[in-house]
């Protein structure tokens, strides 16, 4: 009875070990992020990869924190682990979007950014960079339904939740998206 009881308290403490050290790393995790400490999520992005892919929102920052910094092969590290657990985010797809259209692989972007648009159809500023990308290829009608679907979307909204949401005013935002508007005449 005493063999069981100890290896109870073993498994117990096992458990409340194991929940401390990730809650520290998590802690750390979050730390660094929030320095944007770019150098320790380099240089551990194995350790994160292992121990956070799971944590979509953890990990979604340090992607973010990779694009921003022009980290390519880190940021794709990252993303394709990410995508390899199985999740279908668009906040993935878009930024993997903005990658591209970086990198100057056009076709590439505007495919992440309709896989964005898929997954959810409130995606405006993916309806964007497809309509920008559009016009590169002078596909100007397209180009204008798809900014004609983001105008729609942002006059649906609170002026608050857009100011939230996309940290410009929601008719600042209307009129840049007009100002893309191309006339074929």
């Amino acid at each position: 009875l005493s063999s069981k009881t100890e290896k109870k308290s073993e498994l117990k403490f096992e458990t409340v070990v194991t929940a401390s050290k990730q809650e520290n790393t998590l802690n750390l995790l979050n730390l660094k992020i929030k320095e944007r400490d770019i150098s320790f999520l380099k240089d551990n992005i194995d350790l994160l990869i292992r121990d956070h892919i799971y944590d979509f929102v953890h990990i979604k920052q340090v992607c973010k924190l990779f694009a921003d910094f022009g980290l390519f092969e880190e940021f794709k590290k990252v993303t394709d682990k990410l995508l390899s657990t199985g999740t279908d985010d668009s906040e993935i797809y878009y930024l993997y979007g903005i990658v591209d259209k970086e990198k100057g692989n056009y076709e590439s972007a505007k495919k992440n950014f309709i896989r964005s648009l898929y997954l959810n159809h409130d995606d405006i500023m993916s309806m964007i960079h497809i309509a920008n990308i559009l016009i590169m290829e002078k596909s100007i009608d397209n180009a204008n339904k798809y900014l004609d679907n983001a105008i729609n979307l942002i006059n649906d909204k609170d002026d608050s939740e857009v100011l939230e949401k996309y940290s410009i005013s929601k008719a600042r935002l209307l009129d840049s998206i007009r100002s893309m508007k191309v006339n074929r005449y």
